[in-house]
């Protein structure tokens, strides 16, 4: 019994740290948060295969993302081009677009076609932007095939 009882002081004493850490990080940009997509945006995607996203944005209805994704022994480098328009309540995006996959699993090239549909939120606190998305790809060289991704990638805007 003593030993739970450390370990849900530890739990209590990560989540106290990281509650703080939140309010430091996000507390002095609170007043930058944007409501549309414009500039960077740098985040983690959270699907199949999880990957590190980072977004350019050169108009607010257009974007350029890459995604790099490390799994086992495969390595993806993802180029998608973005359309992007307001929908609803203010913050919120539909997007979709295409884009193409590079990269390489247990010693095979791999070459991809990638289609997207998704919709985000800014939040109007925080300088974060969430993204759900759905991504087909057809896989041209490499096991040939076609296959699909849903994902959600949260995203801090600067």
């Amino acid at each position: 019994m003593g030993i739970e009882l450390q370990n849900n002081q530890i739990k209590h004493k990560a989540f106290v740290a990281f509650a703080i850490f939140f309010v430091i990080l996000f507390g002095g940009r609170c007043g930058y948060a944007r409501q549309k997509p414009v500039g960077l945006e740098l985040g983690f995607r959270y699907g199949a295969a999880p990957a590190l996203s980072y977004r350019v944005f050169p108009d607010e209805k257009r974007a350029f993302e890459l995604l790099f994704t490390k799994t086992g022994s495969s390595l993806l480098f993802t180029v998608l081009h973005q359309h992007f328009t307001p929908f609803g309540p203010p913050g919120v995006f539909v997007h979709y677009g295409y884009g193409a996959s590079i990269g390489g699993r247990n010693d095979r090239q791999i070459t991809a076609l990638d289609l997207q549909l998704g919709a985000c939120y800014y939040l109007p606190v925080a300088p974060l932007n969430i993204d759900f998305g759905f991504r087909p790809y057809a896989v041209i060289t490499g096991g040939a095939g076609v296959n699909a991704e849903l994902a959600v990638t949260v995203r801090w805007v600067f």
